[in-house]
């Protein structure tokens, strides 16, 4: 009967690899025909118009390696990277696990927390765009309401108080997260919480020392997919604050925009795009590495 089994998956396996195979070779075609243009046009000087060509070598790779701004966008994707690590570790972790339990209404709770996962970025960036405008926001608008002084409160146009906006909005999609945490944590033996308390382990305790350590899993597959998706927050940054002020929440997506947007220097933007693939590939390698040692263990 094993056997049997066995061959049958096998057949199931060959029947699955060839019914996805004309779409996994047009993709695969695509894919890699869209990185060789890129990386052959990063040597050279072109404009939109694809008709003259001008060989340079290494030139936009040493211009992009001499710009302060373009260090700046990957140290922004790192920090914003890094916001949403920490906010998916805590909160994410502690709503799922608030929300595993049989508390009244913990379906609905998911639901909300979820939701902005699956709602278009573009839309959360404008709705947060339109709330804190400083003349017409309705944050600013709610804190006047209530006696404060908004005269200082220029959410997007203060480099520090655009940060804490991109922030804010970044830490509320923390959806996805808390799903890789609600799915791990049903793969655990409820056993193990009942011997911790039987033991005499409190709520903190047993989150910290026990559930923590439990779901390792989901802690290194929400720190590499989330290094690798703030690569793809172009229309959360450029909706928000376009990159603003003074370049202060730049990242690479807008770096490129701003460039491309030009129409006439497309070789060192081909440059610039290479370099941030190659960084996105080093991620996937790694993200790969990691999963594969995670269900290893």
């Amino acid at each position: 009967m094993v056997n049997l089994s066995r061959s049958k998956q096998r057949n199931n396996d060959k029947n699955a690899i060839l019914f996805l195979f004309p779409l996994m070779l047009i993709v695969g075609i695509l894919l890699f025909y869209s990185i060789f243009f890129i990386i052959k046009n990063s040597f050279f000087n072109f404009d939109l118009s694809f008709q003259k060509f001008t060989f340079v070598g290494l030139n936009n790779y040493a211009r992009l390696l001499t710009d302060p701004i373009f260090y700046k966008s990957i140290f922004n994707n790192l920090v914003f990277s890094g916001v949403v690590i920490l906010a998916g570790v805590t909160l994410g972790f502690l709503f799922a696990v608030l929300l595993s339990t049989n508390i009244r209404g913990n379906r609905l709770f998911f639901a909300i927390l979820f939701l902005p996962s699956i709602v278009p970025r573009a839309l959360i960036a404008t709705v947060f765009k339109e709330m804190l405008e400083f003349h017409s926001g309705t944050v600013n608008a709610v804190l006047s309401f209530m006696g404060m002084n908004v005269q200082n409160l220029t959410w997007l146009t203060d480099p520090g108080m655009a940060y804490v906006s991109v922030f804010t909005v970044l830490i509320y999609m923390i959806g996805i997260p808390l799903l890789y945490y609600n799915a791990e944590l049903t793969t655990i033996d409820s056993s193990i919480f009942e011997s911790a308390q039987l033991d005499g382990a409190n709520f903190p305790t047993l989150i910290t020392k026990i559930i923590f350590p439990l779901v390792k899993a989901s802690h290194k597959t929400i720190v590499i997919s989330t290094l690798l998706a703030t690569f793809r927050m172009f229309e959360v940054i450029f909706l928000l604050t376009s990159g603003g002020p003074g370049f202060t929440t730049e990242i690479t997506g807008t770096y490129i925009y701003r460039f491309t947007r030009r129409g006439s220097d497309l070789g060192y933007v081909s440059a610039a795009a290479t370099i941030i693939l190659v960084i996105a590939l080093f991620l996937s390698v790694l993200q790969i590495k990691l999963l594969y040692k995670s269900k290893k263990n």
